[in-house]
């Protein structure tokens, strides 16, 4: 399992921003600011499943996403918190 932890300060309202990524072999889990944790199939996002672990690694936290700028893509937290499967777009 992989651990990304971007330290964040935090206020009583900033509670359910995202605060660490974790992935392990099927999953990839996302810690919130109050302790929660949200996770999805890698299999949803395989443009993350197929990452290297430095692309991984380079991560931006946002109110409400996780951006890897490297690989040009990101996960919604209100998406993932609702278990929304996002649509895979077909490459050519």
């Amino acid at each position: 399992m992989f651990l990304f932890f971007v330290p964040r300060k935090h206020s009583q309202y900033e509670k359910g921003k995202p605060v660490a990524v974790q992935f392990d072999k099927e999953n990839v889990y996302i810690t919130l600011a109050d302790g929660r944790v949200i996770g999805n199939p890698l299999a949803w996002h395989p443009w993350l499943a197929n990452a290297t672990s430095e692309q991984c690694a380079s991560v931006k936290l946002y109110y409400l996403s996780v951006w890897w700028p490297d690989l040009d893509n990101g996960l919604d937290i209100q998406g993932m918190m609702q278990g929304i499967q996002p649509r895979l777009i077909p490459t050519k």
